[in-house]
């Protein structure tokens, strides 16, 4: 789930939006509020010109403007002289009194630091009493007559606070909402996807029966229905292929069906008339030769019927547990018998292996046939095996010419040989040796592999314990 492209893009939508509320809300603070100070402040500036205009209609009418001002903008006012006599105040409860004193006093000893008692000063200033800030605008009105009007920022900074919750707020049931339609709209999307994976999977293992069978004609359902499209080509493509095989192995399998019987006749023949005439040595010559090579003829096709019979959808193995002194003592028996005068040395390590007794003594002794004809004169072969990781590794070695990088993958061919030159005779093989092992390891589940350098090559086959 850890991978889901599903779980990635609702991730990444997620960071997305927290992102998005983290930006909003810092916007608000280092952004909207100084706007909001700045527009108060402007705020501030335009009502004390319409207290000044309206200055000189009398008190009354002066004082029901401040009010007015006070309660609906939240900006307070006061008119007073320099001794700090009140003219005029928004609101008669807190003017005059000793706190509002001190802090209009407050107020005016700024002014006179900054202006000399003379035209207008605005500023944000903190009030030591209660720790507020305010934006103060005094302005001298003529004489010794005074305007200050403030207002309080934390109002301000209250009114961003409640919209970055707001935002937040907004920000969570936006994701939530989104988390929800999204999983709901992609339930579809990511089952089509899952299903395209799993067919693809089929398709690899060579098992084309299933379809996607998608409907949609957006860009998922045009790439669902060309795999589909992919799918029928290749499930056609192979079955020609396999149709092809199956017509060539019928057709080595007959052809060496049909030449066992003549080849029995003419070596019958041949060996007649060998008999019959005993001292006519040019027909002993030839008919030795006939009889040679009829022999190299019935290996060949004794070789291919029992490749076609490995390879027939028919063919049942019967497995067992290894005996490896068995095993061991077969071998050595065969060597003994047809190359009496090698050197091989052969050592099996004992393991539990389930295998065909027959099959693995048929494909050891095709390695070591094949290492005996490509040997060093008068080197050592070695026929070792060994359990590693789970596996049985057999294992024949000869010291001799290297096989060609270029051959490694080739020589497991049916009648492939690297040395065209070197194969005539009836000691010499068909090709058909090697591919013989490699079947017989396939019908075991295991592999077949070689190594080749320095003056040294190995054949292994590598069955599963």
């Amino acid at each position: 789930m850890k991978n889901s492209f599903r779980l990635k893009v609702m991730f990444s939508f997620f960071v997305g939006i927290t992102l998005s509320v983290v930006v909003l809300i810092t916007c608000c603070k280092f952004i909207m509020q100084p706007i909001l100070v700045f527009d108060s402040k402007r705020s501030v500036e335009n009502y004390a010109k319409l207290v000044i205009d309206t200055y000189d209609s009398g008190s009354a009418t002066l004082t029901r403007l401040l009010e007015m001002i006070d309660s609906s903008y939240d900006i307070q006012s006061v008119v007073y002289t320099g001794d700090y006599e009140i003219i005029s105040n928004s609101s008669t409860d807190i003017y005059p009194n000793s706190y509002r004193m001190a802090m209009l006093r407050q107020w005016m000893e700024k002014y006179q630091q900054k202006n000399g008692g003379e035209g207008i000063y605005c500023a944000q200033l903190a009030d030591s009493a209660d720790n507020l800030k305010r934006i103060v605008y005094i302005e001298n009105l003529g004489g010794d007559v005074y305007l200050a009007m403030s207002k309080v920022i934390k109002g301000i900074e209250q009114e961003v606070r409640i919209v970055s919750i707001v935002i937040a707020a907004v920000g969570v049931l936006i994701t939530l909402i989104s988390f929800i339609v999204w999983s709901l709209l992609t339930v579809p999307f990511t089952r089509q996807m899952k299903k395209m994976s799993q067919i693809t999977k089929n398709m690899a293992q060579l098992n084309f029966d299933e379809k996607i069978n998608a409907k949609g004609k957006d860009e998922i359902g045009q790439l669902a229905r060309s795999i589909d499209e992919m799918s029928d080509e290749l499930k056609n493509s192979i079955e020609k292929l396999q149709n092809d095989v199956d017509r060539r192995k019928r057709l080595i399998r007959d052809i060496s069906h049909e030449l066992k019987t003549p080849i029995t006749t003419i070596r019958g023949y041949t060996e007649n008339i060998e008999i019959l005439s005993p001292d006519n040595e040019r027909i002993q010559r030839y008919c030795g030769i006939m009889v040679e090579e009829c022999e190299v003829i019935d290996r060949l096709v004794n070789e291919m019927l029992y490749m076609s019979r490995l390879e027939s959808d028919g063919y049942k193995m019967e497995m067992e547990e290894l005996d490896f002194d068995k095993l061991k003592s077969s071998l050595e028996q065969k060597a003994e018998n047809e190359y009496s005068g090698e050197k091989i040395s052969i050592e099996f390590m004992p393991a539990v292996v389930m295998a065909n007794f027959d099959l693995i003594v048929r494909a050891v002794s095709n390695y070591i046939v094949n290492a005996v004809r490509h040997r060093e004169p008068g080197s050592e072969i070695t026929v070792r095996g060994h359990a590693e990781k789970g596996r049985y590794v057999f294992s024949v070695t000869n010291e001799g010419s290297e096989i060609p990088e270029s051959d490694l993958e080739n020589i497991w061919d049916v009648f492939y040989k690297r040395d065209q030159s070197r194969t005539r005779g009836a000691d010499k093989g068909h090709g058909i040796g090697l591919a013989i092992v490699k079947q017989i390891a396939v019908l075991h589940g295991g592999e077949v592999k070689v190594t080749s350098g320095e003056n040294r090559t190995t054949f292994y086959i590598i069955l599963p314990l």
